[in-house]
């Protein structure tokens, strides 16, 4: 999802999404992507909101960009935004291996909020992994990661960190979503972050 200031010239009409009165038009003229636009008026400006997905992962991750933008709201970032991690637990309840895991997670959430690309390279398993997910670094957002969801476990190697955020982008509007790091431990016996979802 991204926003722009110039208005695309949108060529077709989706009519599952007619009934949103902020849906702007689709293009279809890309056979691998799909986009959908929709407009958002802000206090100051005009928000043009584009939904960009394959043909494969539409449904899916069309109802998650419509529930995303009922939260989209305009704020003043040096008024009412702290970056940052926030999250509160009961480190007691955890086990060993679930404090392993959660600290990994969390060394990728400093390093979002430091834009710390070298830091963030780090904290995940792979090189290649850090340059498919650099746009957490260097997409322009701040985040404020506010809430632990559930630390799960998948197998004895794999555990899933589920956490909430706000994002507040350059612009100045402020997003309310969450986040699935997903953890596993190598055949080194280290732990890293495998994905973030």
């Amino acid at each position: 999802m991204d926003g722009n200031l110039f208005r695309p010239d949108f060529q077709t009409a989706d009519p599952d999404l007619a009934a949103y009165k902020e849906y702007l038009g689709s293009d279809r003229s890309d056979p691998a992507m799909e986009y959908d636009y929709f407009s958002f008026q802000g206090e100051s400006n005009e928000l043009i909101i584009r939904f960009a997905y394959s043909s494969d992962e539409k449904n899916n991750a069309q109802k998650l960009f419509l529930s995303m933008i009922t939260s989209i709201r305009e704020t003043h970032a040096s008024e009412d935004f702290k970056a940052g991690v926030f999250l509160t637990y009961d480190e007691s309840m955890l086990d060993e291996t679930q404090k392993t895991v959660l600290q990994c997670a969390l060394a990728s959430m400093d390093a979002i909020i430091a834009k710390d690309a070298k830091a963030f390279s780090k904290s995940l398993e792979s090189q290649e992994l850090a340059e498919a997910l650099s746009f957490l670094i260097d997409e322009g957002k701040s985040y404020r990661f506010e809430k632990l969801d559930s630390i799960s476990e998948l197998d004895e190697n794999k555990y899933n960190v589920s956490v909430f955020y706000k994002a507040l982008s350059k612009e100045g509007f402020l997003f309310h979503s969450g986040y699935m790091f997903t953890v596993r431990k190598n055949k080194a016996g280290e732990w890293n972050v495998a994905n973030i979802d």
